[in-house]
């Protein structure tokens, strides 16, 4: 079954990682406007992220709003 796309994603902090590593080689000047994202969150690495901003966090990210 194929949930569509609209529907709550559940991310893990291994997909944050993966893209935080993507926009970072996409582009170097990004490195420092995610790590004050995370902060933003209270968190210095990835793992550190709460579950529940997980979504929140990577949408941000992958809305280009960091």
């Amino acid at each position: 079954e194929v949930e569509p796309e609209q529907s709550k994603k559940t991310y893990t902090h291994d997909d944050l990682k993966a893209l935080c590593l993507a926009k970072s080689r996409e582009d170097l000047a990004n490195k420092p406007k995610l790590k004050a994202l995370l902060k933003e969150f209270g968190a210095v690495k990835a793992v550190d992220v709460l579950e529940h901003d997980l979504a929140k966090l990577i949408g941000r990210i992958e809305s280009g709003e960091f």
